[in-house]
């Protein structure tokens, strides 16, 4: 809350910010990664959720209740999967760690589950190949709705998911 961000600031004698995990991803890029000093930056944030962190015109962008970029609530199977957003067929219902974990058989909030993730993605685990396959139409729909609705100067694509299945993914989903 207010008071505890007010006291940190304090307390550091530097400005503290609480800002949800996509939106910090694209601050970080801005600031000292690929996008460093772009105008107007995409980050596609692929963790437990899906989620996507804007700098538009040279500052972040958070809309107007601070919920832009919620892209893993875009409905992409009618009738799909139940979504914790009450909708069916959300996209982070297939293209998330969340969703990896379920079609791994793995406890996605375990963090043990991380770790056994990048073990199969290291040994090509056929499962993970196949997960890759059926979501590589999600993701590149992802990168399109991004790219047409902001035409940013950059988009990048990061999250918890290794770095690996990150390129696995990205191949697959070419051309973007």
């Amino acid at each position: 809350d207010e008071a505890n961000v007010a006291m940190l600031t304090e307390s550091a004698g530097i400005p503290i910010v609480i800002e949800n995990d996509a939106t910090a991803a694209a601050v970080g890029e801005w600031l000292y990664g690929v996008g460093k000093g772009a105008t107007n930056l995409a980050v596609l944030h692929i963790g437990r959720g899906l989620g996507a962190g804007f700098i538009l015109g040279g500052a972040p962008f958070r809309g107007r209740t601070k919920s832009a970029g919620e892209i893993g609530h875009l409905v992409v199977k009618r009738d799909g999967l139940l979504c914790t957003c009450g909708n069916k067929g959300c996209v982070e219902r297939y293209l998330s760690v969340n969703a990896l974990s379920e079609h791994l058989g793995l406890v996605s909030d375990d963090p043990e589950s991380l770790g056994q993730i990048a073990a199969l993605c290291q040994s090509h685990d056929s499962r993970v190949t196949g997960w890759v396959k059926d979501v590589a139409e999600h993701f590149r729909r992802a990168i399109n709705v991004i790219e047409t609705m902001l035409d940013p100067d950059t988009i990048v694509v990061g999250g918890l998911v290794p770095d690996a299945l990150l390129d696995e993914l990205i191949g697959a989903a070419n051309p973007l």
